[in-house]
């Protein structure tokens, strides 16, 4: 059973970045599943992920679910980047004198 898992994973993946490719023509569906949103959640990278699909116009062809759950991550990773940045500012202003 965990094999099957694993090869149905590894076969949407495979699907995900052929999807992706800047130089195959655009398909209107991209194979996305539960598993791959988790993941992608749980190796962190879900963020990334919801960016890609977005930048490539493919996001809407995701469960809402699904763009609901990428989105909550990227977000959640820019105000935590943005909120470091803003604390490193000092830092760094203070390195540079």
């Amino acid at each position: 059973m965990i094999n099957k898992t694993m090869k149905d994973l590894k076969g949407t993946t495979l699907a995900l970045a052929a999807a992706l490719d800047p130089f195959t023509p655009r398909k209107d569906w991209v194979p996305l599943d539960s598993p791959l949103i988790e993941r992608a959640v749980r190796e962190g990278v879900a963020g990334i992920l919801y960016k890609s699909l977005l930048t490539s116009g493919r996001l809407e062809s995701l469960d809402h679910i699904h763009r609901e759950t990428l989105q909550v991550f990227y977000y959640q990773t820019l105000r935590t980047n943005l909120r470091l940045l803003h604390a490193l500012k000092p830092v760094l202003f203070q390195a540079s004198q």
